[in-house]
């Protein structure tokens, strides 16, 4: 999950908490299509 920017870097399972239920959802929001944004002339 660390590879895929869902957990920080620096998260540590032995000492930071871990909601499942919130890394579910941004697990699935990170595949989500993310359109970019036009730029405006």
């Amino acid at each position: 999950m660390k590879k895929y920017g869902v957990l920080s870097e620096d998260f540590d399972p032995h000492k930071d908490p871990l909601n499942p239920y919130d890394l579910d959802r941004r697990y699935w929001k990170s595949l989500q299509h993310q359109p970019a944004q036009a730029a405006n002339p």
